[in-house]
């Protein structure tokens, strides 16, 4: 199964509190897309907060961090693609979960 994980090529950022805002550059833009990488790919590994283990992860894999590099997928989008096989990979290179980081009730739990 392919995954897809992007944004739109054109961003802008409010400049000052009156609102005007400036379009970001492809390179600001990129740098978004790599600065959220972490983060995206916590969310596809169910591993929410461990976003600093997967930015070290990537640093020390170069290939896999190459593999994982956000790219232009068209002119509207600058994303990451992988597989199931690009996952695992980087699952495999962290270290395993330590359980659920939330040890209380489950908050739909009536009790």
């Amino acid at each position: 199964m392919t995954i897809e994980i992007w944004i739109g090529t054109l961003q802008h950022r409010a400049v000052d509190g009156s609102g005007a805002a400036r379009r970001l550059s492809p390179d600001e833009v990129r740098r978004q897309a790599l600065d959220s990488r972490p983060g995206w790919l916590a969310r596809e590994l169910d591993r929410r907060g461990d976003e600093g283990l997967i930015a070290a992860a990537l640093a020390a894999n170069p290939e896999l961090d190459a593999a994982l590099a956000p790219r232009l997928l068209d002119p509207r989008r600058i994303g990451i693609v992988m597989d199931e096989r690009l996952l695992c990979r980087l699952s495999a290179a962290l270290p395993p979960t330590t359980g659920p980081a939330w040890s209380g009730p489950h908050p739909e739990d009536p009790r």
